[in-house]
């Protein structure tokens, strides 16, 4: 009988078996095609602490205790996003403890943070922030940022080491 209905329906069950695969991507909880976030300005660049200010830069200088990182705004039609920031450096890290969403690599090249950022009216402002400690390597640094999984922008900066600093140079528009 069942074998009736199915010579009889065919069509009907492949119609019915296709709609049901191109469901389950909604039943699983995930995101739409709807769902987007972009960056619509970002910098790479150094912090300062005392003024809070921040400078875009390509090459930064190695001191211990300072901070360097990147800024970006981001336009989301979502309330809000995850951001992914992984650190990549050119040899072994001084890192501190594995928590809140922190983590390192086995080589110990690789610093990983994942958080959520809230969006207003549809734009995030957010920094990235990282600090030097004793014993960081310098060189060619990386910096991979994700939303929501998605890679949206790759820094590249040059660290250098302190009889290097005379000059800081602005980093090139992509």
């Amino acid at each position: 009988m069942i074998k009736t209905f199915l010579k009889q329906h065919n069509l009907l069950v492949k119609l019915f078996l296709f709609a049901a695969i191109m469901a389950l991507p909604i039943f699983a909880g995930l995101k739409t095609a709807s769902a987007t976030s972009t960056v619509e300005d970002s910098a790479v660049g150094m912090f300062n602490q005392s003024d809070e200010s921040f400078t875009e830069a390509a090459v930064i200088p190695f001191k211990v205790g300072g901070n360097f990182g990147f800024i970006m705004k981001i336009n989301t039609d979502q309330p809000k996003v995850q951001i992914k920031e992984e650190l990549i450096l050119p040899a072994p890290g001084n890192w501190g403890p594995e928590e809140n969403g922190f983590s390192i690599s086995k080589d110990r090249k690789t610093g990983t943070v994942i958080q959520e950022a809230e969006s207003s009216d549809g734009e995030i402002y957010y920094s990235g922030a990282w600090e030097f400690a004793e014993g960081d390597p310098t060189g060619n640094y990386t910096i991979n940022v994700y939303l929501d999984g998605q890679l949206v922008k790759t820094f590249n900066f040059t660290v250098t080491p302190p009889e290097k600093q005379n000059t800081v140079t602005s980093p090139e528009k992509k």
